[in-house]
């Protein structure tokens, strides 16, 4: 073991260290380059952020030195990261990787100012641990033993960072060494499982690389082409990289629609869509104005996909929950976390911006940088070119904040809906035939069994509502979902691949599962079967007048189990006292307590902006269940972090007599507003059965709808029975229509009229009308909003026709 008093002895016994051959200009350019996000530039000034961070660095590198072991007799470099091939050798891959990580906080050490910067024994006993991992662990020929990922990305991925670091320091025979292990794990940019060592992984199929993996893989062989000067490797890396950013229409990748797909079925624009945006934006600066620069016309799409694809999951620096996927689970990569690694990722488009682009994209990141008000961007920023951008950012006083403007978003590819509303976002997360479920792997997110079953959640001033939320929760009460109320289930405990739902991730007899969304208003439904189809119902989301109303019926089970809606689940205030009305009345609510024929509720928020409140247009039997709870991160996956708080959940009880549910949910609203709300709504349900879920607002402007395919149904002055969502407003002699197919299987949709109508806007040429019947083409649209409007000929007004039948 070393210490401070065995410098001396140390620095004789390693002088003789041989230092290696200089890389070429151009290479070393490029090599040097990337450092400069982990140690910053040679002229670097470093705030007090980074102090910080460097002071922590230099603190566990002596931690790490000090502990380290360097006898002959060795089986690992640190105790507690045993390389001990017993069971299968699961932890081989992540102690390997766990003990790359110490060497590459000991490497940066080495290089930061301080004392331990240019210190012999530091880098002799890197050096040192590297000739025994590559030796006896990490080497040609070795098995990937357990997760592949560890071996053909994030082992590689570190030694890179490391040999980047260090490279003047190597023999020119150890630098081939390292990097040849490397390669025989990952050969190739567009590839995994190539290696023999992979037969013994998790997945040991030779396999394409999509998505994030793929821009990993770019990666760990373009630096690793840098530092073996292969002018092979970087033209193969730059090959493989443009593809990830083209649209697909099947499994991983980004779609036309803005949807982002990993690991075939699951929504993934968090973490995996961000490791692809990352690494885009890592290699693109980093070879530009080099003999290789990546300047593919494919990737200028990267602004495109960062506006459709980023922006609308991004609110006050927090990364939407319902797309990080099994990351939701992990208590150290929070949605604020999670948000500033993707406001991170845009930064690094910047420089390569039209000045339109730079200006959009600049605005954007700003504002979400500044309205995120409980987590400092630059305080986590652990790269130093992204900290020393932003801050450029922060203080251009001629560069002003930007938010999004009020507008409904549906992802049809993926069965993701988000309302930026006033002060507040909506999103609402989906599955169906054609998407899955939630994803259970690694042995995280263990208890995801709702996520995607049409899981709601409010966003608004409180930014710390889902923050440690996910142990804390009832994860059978997820809001907005319907579900068995007795059943229990097995944890998902899937530990090596890609799980699914309890048997199975997407429901196929989920067809009809999608909506209408154009400007501010929106119509969403599912005819929605639970994982083991003991229970169905038909479920509706309207957005109307900044509100979001939520519809339930049809709602039945097998064997007569009790069902019930969760109508919210939510975090408390630290003493779990919020101020609680039900009808106007105040309550207090200490375990559970059953309220009957309940027209509103009252929820203080935790700060100010935050309360939320909910009308029901029908009266509803309502159960509150406050729990004070203490619970771990490692109920649900693998990092250790024990928390506490109150919560509350709210769910309506469903049977013979009460098979539905209508609520409205008012984001913001005060106690005395929601008592006048409620005797004065500016929304009204026109029906909510098995044809059809329709709601309206008083003035007569709007109509929105889903039909479910069993029978003509009358919306305004349309008729049809086909099974899709409508969003209708109404002006005088003018109609405008927001039309889609949830099922996708639909080439045309037929109107009936109730009198005659000619075509007053038609974009893509889809609308015909003969007489009273209108046809509207909507094939090949895969599930999207079509827009068009319609005059009618008479002149005579459109108002105040709902359509009841």
């Amino acid at each position: 073991m070393f210490s401070l008093k065995n410098i001396v002895l140390y620095t004789l016994l390693f002088s003789n260290v041989v230092a290696a051959q200089q890389l070429t200009t151009e290479y070393k350019i490029l090599a040097d380059r990337w450092t400069e996000s982990i140690i910053g530039t040679p002229e670097q000034e470093y705030d007090s952020f980074q102090q910080n961070m460097i002071s922590n660095t230099q603190r566990d590198a002596m931690k790490y030195l000090n502990s380290l072991d360097m006898t002959d007799m060795r089986h690992s470099l640190w105790d507690d990261l045993p390389l001990d091939y017993s069971q299968g050798g699961k932890t081989i891959g992540p102690n390997i990787r766990s003990s790359m990580i110490r060497l590459l906080t000991m490497a940066k050490a080495y290089r930061f100012p301080g004392e331990l910067q240019g210190n012999k024994i530091l880098i002799s006993s890197v050096i040192n641990s590297l000739d025994y991992l590559f030796k006896e662990h990490y080497r040609v020929g070795a098995l990937e033993y357990g997760n592949w990922w560890e071996w053909e990305i994030g082992i590689p991925k570190t030694v890179n960072d490391i040999l980047t670091l260090i490279y003047s320091e190597l023999t020119e025979a150890q630098l081939d060494n390292y990097t040849s292990a490397c390669r025989y794990f990952s050969p190739l940019p567009d590839r995994n499982g190539v290696s023999e060592g992979a037969s013994a992984s998790t997945n040991p199929v030779n396999r394409e690389a999509t998505g994030g993996n793929r821009t990993d893989m770019v990666q760990v062989v373009l630096v690793r082409g840098i530092l073996s000067e292969r002018d092979d490797e970087i033209k193969n890396a730059l090959n493989a990289l443009p593809q990830v950013l083209e649209s697909v229409t099947t499994d991983d990748g980004f779609y036309n629609d803005g949807s982002f797909i990993q690991h075939g079925d699951i929504p993934y624009t968090g973490t995996y869509g961000n490791v692809l945006l990352e690494g885009v934006g890592k290699v693109m600066n980093l070879m530009a104005n080099s003999t290789w620069p990546a300047d593919d016309p494919r990737l200028l799409r990267v602004y495109e996909i960062l506006y459709n694809s980023f922006f609308p999951f991004i609110y006050s620096g927090q990364m939407l929950d319902m797309q990080n996927g099994r990351g939701i689970a992990r208590g150290n990569r929070q949605n604020h976390v999670e948000g500033h690694a993707v406001l991170a990722s845009m930064i690094r488009f910047l420089d390569g911006a039209s000045e339109s682009d730079n200006k959009k994209l600049s605005g954007f990141i700003k504002g979400q940088i500044l309205s995120d008000h409980v987590k400092n961007f630059l305080e986590g920023q652990q790269d130093f070119l992204i900290s020393n951008k932003a801050k450029k950012l922060i203080e251009d006083t001629t560069l002003e904040p930007v938010a999004l403007s009020p507008k409904a978003y549906y992802f049809p590819d993926m069965d993701r809906f988000v309302y930026h509303g006033s002060d507040y976002v909506f999103s609402l997360a989906l599955h169906s035939a054609r998407v899955g479920n939630f994803e259970c792997m690694n042995d995280e997110n263990r208890k995801g069994w709702f996520t995607g079953d049409g899981a709601t959640y409010i966003y608004n001033t409180d930014l710390t509502q889902y923050t440690d939320y996910w142990p804390l929760i009832n994860p059978y009460h997820i809001a907005g979902t319907t579900v068995d109320m007795t059943t229990t289930l097995d944890e998902c405990t899937n530990k090596n691949k890609v799980a699914s739902r309890v048997g199975k991730n997407k429901q196929f007899k989920m067809q009809r599962v999608g909506g209408a969304a154009y400007r501010t208003e929106a119509a969403i439904g599912a005819d929605f079967y639970n994982h083991d189809d003991s229970v169905s119902a038909l479920k509706s989301w309207f957005v109307l007048n900044d509100k979001v109303v939520a519809i339930g019926s049809d709602i039945k089970s097998v064997d007569n189990i009790n069902v019930g809606t969760i109508v919210d689940s939510r975090k408390l205030n630290q003493n779990g006292k919020n101020r609680i009305e039900i009808n106007g009345v105040v309550d207090s609510i200490h375990d559970k307590k059953v309220y009957e024929n309940v027209n509103s509720v009252f929820i203080e928020g935790n700060v100010e902006g935050a309360n939320m409140g909910y009308w029901f247009p029908k009266t509803e039997h309502l159960t509150m269940e406050h729990l004070n709870v203490s619970a771990n991160w490692s109920d649900i996956g693998t990092t250790r972090k024990s928390v506490s708080g109150h919560t509350l959940s709210s769910f309506i009880s469903h049977n013979d007599h009460q098979s539905g549910y209508q609520y409205v949910i008012l984001n913001g609203i005060s106690g005395q507003g929601l008592r006048e709300y409620s005797l004065n709504p500016d929304i009204i349900v026109i029906r909510a059965d098995n044809k059809a879920h329709v709601v309206g607002d008083v003035s007569g402007e709007y109509i929105l709808a889903n039909l479910w395919g069993n029978g003509e149904v009358s919306v305004g002055s349309l008729k049809t029975s086909s099974p899709v969502s409508i969003v209708l407003k109404m002006h005088l002699n003018t109609l405008e229509v927001s039309l889609a197919d949830p099922t996708r299987v639909l080439s045309q949709v037929e109107f009936i009229t109730n009198e005659g109508f000619n075509v007053m806007s038609d974009p893509d040429g889809r609308v015909s009308i003969n007489g009273k019947t209108m046809v509207v083409n909507i094939d090949a649209l895969r599930g999207s909003t079509y827009h068009f409007s319609l005059q009618r000929d008479n002149g005579s007004s459109l108002e105040n026709e709902r359509g009841e039948d």
